[in-house]
């Protein structure tokens, strides 16, 4: 995303910014276990993808820092970030079997 913004500069990562510049709001990850989802009990982790969803919103896992830096050796146009583990699946959420 940052690489179509007119300021980055995709060689030193200059520039390449999430949320775009100007923009009021980025979509990222959170996590909330207030939704029921499918049949699930009222309890269990589900994964929104917006913004925070106030009196629903439990972690955001730091907004847009979840995209992470410019990555020049890839391409500076790209922002990552490190490879973090599932909550759901490492028994930090209540779990579910269906």
């Amino acid at each position: 995303m940052p690489a179509s913004e007119i300021l980055c500069d995709v060689t030193t990562g200059a520039g390449c910014t999430v949320k775009p510049q100007g923009s009021q709001f980025y979509p990222f990850w959170s996590l909330n276990n207030s939704q029921r989802v499918d049949g699930a009990p009222r309890g269990v982790c589900v994964w929104n993808f917006g913004n925070v969803l106030p009196g629903v919103t439990k972690r955001t896992f730091g907004k847009d820092a979840q995209y992470g830096v410019p990555n020049v050796a890839r391409f500076g146009g790209t922002s990552t970030s490190p490879v973090m583990p599932n909550p759901a699946r490492t028994g930090n959420c209540t779990k579910v079997s269906l």
